[in-house]
């Protein structure tokens, strides 16, 4: 008896571990698309791009050439098991769907509201708290389930833009023409900018030689994930950590650690001794930056954590420049919950030191996209649903100023930025549509819902799947699990035309609108790509489906007619990789898409393109695009096309390192940036030139 109470006393204070775990990492850790283990994977990568730079653990190419799901699930850790069931899994019961439930459903969540302020910060305080209790009761009734589900995840695991054209030089691969992106490198034709470990780097250059002129470091809380160049201004964003809290005066542990944002500016005249000239800062970790017309646009995320050793009586207000935003510039939730904000600081940067406009959002940013006059803050949503729902809020800008639109809900969720496009004031959108599940019935995360009925013997499909099936037979207008759905709404976020039902067991992997007409590929075994004709915007339709072997990650327009993908060539049976696989598709009829050419770069596993998209270079007029491929290192490859020949390789680098790389030029000099180190290739015959170590 005394052997099985010390097991009993061991399992309690384990349950109790990850259950403080637990709460840790949900405030952190960003949910996944879907519990594929593809997405899961996709995401994990995504999130170490933006937050690391491109600081990535070796992959190991034997794991890679396997079964498609056995390698993705190898990716998934202990960590994703535990987090998934945070706001996944919160239905409370099971229900049997049916097609007519789901059709009727949609018209009654998929509801478009007014982004309303809040009345004062009691509101704001209760709503947090209200949040806060209900999810540490959620949290505590699923740790003893999710421990069991990360055991069994931990043991599956141990088995097994364009770039801007501005005359002599290339500028950064953006989502949105005219609309200037930060990164980790860049220029202003005269000198090369780097960031590479907090430490950024003037470097002068001429005709492929290289001097340092001067860097700028960092202290220890300090660290920089962005720059941006622009009218001899250097600015630097990036994420301030701090310890706040005093154990003295309390029994808790000593505070918590805090995050804010903070940009520095710099005058880059003389770009040999840089003088900083202002400053912002607000509360909550970098998320992203945008640039228009000379003002600065900044997204942080914000989750306030009630804590009696805090020293702010309003620690639920999240501030800029050191003063509290005020309350009728939060804009409340949706529904009547919440416990994070997405923060939007704008300001000049003829004056950065004062904002011109500041607005809170309730919500996480999972993904954000902003179109040349308006900032879409989008984040999965799980709650009172049996698929998964995409939550929608739109802020407009203009000369540094910000006004809450609209916010609405969608079935499905986007796959990143590309699966999102404003045009001719409409938001098209496309998503792929994932069941939900209650608490009673999590299903592992190397598992799909029909494989986890057929173990547990309870039926031969699950009820997602049979309504699907039905749903797609019968024609229903309106999404169902499995599928995958297009949207256009208007300038009030209202519904006015969509498409339901497509690829059916598919999953979007990339999408590319370009004008009337939108492009996505799917997959599951083979790479349809759909062209759709949104000439009318409440009345889409898709013009055609082309299905080959493999999949495109990653989409760009290449010239009249012809649309570049990047991605894996995979066997026709769809079970094993063959290598990083280029395609030129002819659009030049879009009811009739052709794969033109195609090229497989053998003995790689895999590139970052569909995660990070700042790291693509393309340049169509030069007729070069280039990126980075992993073999049994890190290789950078440079790429030409042409249509009688296709793709030809005309520069192939290998790398040092895993840090974050880019590729750019300068005149007729091609410079390749990785870590810190700068190379220089004439781009007539791409020999090399010089090289500087920073």
């Amino acid at each position: 008896m005394e052997e099985n109470r010390e097991k009993n006393n061991k399992k309690i204070e384990d349950e109790k571990r990850l259950e403080q775990d637990l709460r840790q990492m949900a405030d952190d850790v960003i949910l996944p698309d879907s519990l594929e283990p593809e997405a899961i994977q996709k995401m994990l990568q995504a999130r170490q791009e933006e937050k690391q730079q491109g600081s990535k653990t070796k992959k190991n190419k034997k794991n890679w050439k396997r079964i498609v799901p056995i390698a993705a699930a190898a990716c998934v850790c202990v960590i994703v098991g535990a987090t998934v069931g945070i706001k996944q899994i919160n239905k409370g019961n099971n229900k049997t769907l049916d097609a007519a439930t789901i059709a009727s459903a949609a018209d009654q969540t998929e509801t478009t509201q007014t982004l309303t302020t809040a009345k004062d910060y009691k509101e704001i305080e209760k709503c947090i708290k209200e949040y806060n209790k209900q999810m540490a009761r959620d949290n505590n009734s699923m740790a003893i389930g999710l421990y069991e589900s990360a055991s069994s995840a931990d043991a599956a695991t141990a088995e097994s833009s364009n770039v801007s054209d501005t005359g002599g030089y290339s500028d950064t691969n953006v989502r949105e023409n005219g609309v200037g992106e930060a990164d980790i490198v860049k220029t202003d034709g005269k000198n090369i900018y780097t960031l590479c470990r907090s430490v950024v780097t003037i470097t002068a250059i001429d005709n492929g030689s290289m001097e340092k002129l001067a860097s700028i470091e960092q202290d220890a809380e300090r660290y920089v994930e962005d720059i941006y160049v622009q009218d001899d201004k250097l600015v630097l964003f990036g994420t301030l950590g701090r310890q706040v809290g005093n154990s003295e005066d309390s029994e808790a542990y000593d505070g918590y650690y805090e995050n804010n944002t903070y940009v520095q500016v710099y005058d880059i005249s003389d770009p040999s001794n840089p003088k900083e000239i202002g400053n912002m800062e607000q509360s909550g970790g970098y998320n992203t930056s945008r640039i228009v017309d000379g003002y600065v646009y900044v997204l942080s995320q914000f989750h306030p954590y009630e804590d009696n050793v805090t020293a702010r009586d309003l620690w639920y207000i999240p501030e800029v420049q050191g003063k509290s935003i005020e309350a009728e510039n939060i804009y409340m939730p949706q529904e009547a919950e919440g416990n994070e904000y997405t923060i939007i600081t704008a300001f000049s940067l003829d004056d950065p030191s004062e904002k011109t406009d500041s607005k809170a959002v309730f919500g996480y940013s999972d993904v954000c996209y902003v179109s040349e006059n308006n900032i879409y803050i989008t984040s999965n949503y799980y709650e009172d649903s049996d698929v998964s729902r995409t939550l929608i809020r739109k802020i407009s800008y203009t000369d540094g100023k910000l006004a809450g639109v609209a916010q609405t809900k969608i079935k499905g969720m986007l796959n990143d930025s590309f699966s999102i496009d404003e045009y001719e004031g409409n938001l098209r959108l496309v998503t792929t549509i994932d069941e939900t599940y209650s608490n009673d019935d999590i299903m592992p995360l190397n598992e799909t819902a029909d494989e986890t009925a057929d173990k547990n013997g309870t039926t031969d499909k699950s009820d997602a799947s049979k309504v699907t099936e039905k749903a797609v037979a019968e024609n229903v207008k309106d999404a169902v699990p499995g599928t995958n759905s297009l949207y256009v709404l208007n300038d009030k976020l209202e519904i006015i035309g969509s498409i339901h039902n497509l690829a059916k067991d598919e999953t979007i992997y990339s999408a590319r609108f370009m004008g009337d007409t939108g492009y996505f590929v799917t997959y599951r075994q083979v790479d349809p790509l759909f062209s759709v004709d949104l000439s009318n915007p409440e009345n889409p339709k898709i013009l055609g489906e082309l299905k080959i072997p493999g999949f495109s990650e990653y989409l760009h327009p290449y010239g009249d007619g012809k649309l570049l993908g990047i991605g894996m060539d995979v066997s026709e049976d769809g079970f094993t990789t063959e290598g990083v696989k280029l395609s030129m598709f002819n659009v030049t009829d879009p009811s009739n898409v052709t794969e033109e050419n195609k090229y497989t770069i053998e003995e790689s596993y895999g590139t970052d393109v569909g995660y990070n998209y700042k790291g693509v270079f393309v340049d169509v007029q030069k007729n070069l695009f280039g990126f980075v491929t992993y073999h049994d290192g890190v290789t950078y490859q440079l790429y030409t096309y042409d249509e009688a020949e296709g793709f030809k390789e005309v520069m192939s680098r290998q790398l040092s390192g895993y840090e974050g790389s880019r590729g750019l030029y300068i005149g007729d000099v091609f410079y390749l940036v990785s870590g810190n180190m700068i190379e220089s290739y004439s781009m007539n015959g791409f020999e090399k030139m010089d090289d500087i170590v920073l």
